[in-house]
């Protein structure tokens, strides 16, 4: 049996070990493809590291993650206050993307403190 995918695009070995090197989820290139059985092994130990975080990254994660989202919910209440005149549909999605800014700033703070991604 070879490593590599045969014509239908499935595993044609599932329940192998990870490869060498590939004991954390980061790799060299973020982009690699990985079967859905090796994919939820990395989840898996994404999730065991940031389940044993220390607590007072856990804290400031989560008091960090509330004030991106005020932030952003701050940003939603400036974009929509007097946008009657774009209308109902280009108001709201402008508010939209406004609110979003937060909600991507808890993703990128997550990324970048976490040592799962170190």
């Amino acid at each position: 049996m070879s490593d590599t995918p045969d014509e239908t695009g499935r595993d044609p070995a599932p329940n192998r070990a990870l490869p060498a090197g590939v004991g954390s989820a980061v790799t060299a290139n973020p982009l690699d493809a990985y079967p859905p059985a090796q994919m939820a092994r990395l989840v898996e130990q994404v999730g065991v590291k940031k389940a044993t975080l220390p607590t007072l990254q856990t804290l400031v994660l989560g008091l960090l993650a509330g004030v991106f989202i005020a932030f952003g919910a701050m940003y939603f209440t400036l974009a929509m206050t007097g946008s009657a005149a774009l209308g109902f549909g280009p108001a709201r999605l402008l508010g939209g993307v406004a609110f979003s800014l937060g909600l991507i700033l808890v993703v990128v703070a997550a990324r970048n403190c976490s040592p799962a991604t170190a």
